[in-house]
């Protein structure tokens, strides 16, 4: 027996979710950078001029096409273990500084 080209995906739902609680963390990060800058730079307050929130998409991996082949009946049965997916979400933005 031949196996190529196995992949496991995180679940739409599952990707989601923590998606979803990774944007709001990446949001949060971001207004407590521009907290710390604006303090740095001494400006009294700041105000977010332009944000971007991109995430990894979940775009499944590019399948190439195969031939059948036939299966050996004396081959082994194939073994997989679990593994690890990162999903990352980004924020990236403009602040403007209040004095």
């Amino acid at each position: 027996m031949q196996l190529a080209h196995v992949s496991f995906l995180v679940s739409p739902a599952l990707r989601k979710d923590a998606q979803g609680e990774l944007t709001a963390q990446a949001i949060a990060a971001f207004l407590d950078k521009g907290r710390d800058i604006a303090a740095s730079f001494g400006a009294t307050d700041f105000h977010v001029e332009t944000a971007s929130v991109i995430d990894d998409g979940g775009t499944p991996p590019v399948r190439p096409m195969m031939r059948a082949m036939s299966a050996d009946a004396s081959a082994p049965a194939p073994e997989f273990a679990p593994g690890t997916t990162a999903v990352s979400v980004t924020v990236t933005g403009t602040i403007l500084l209040a004095r």
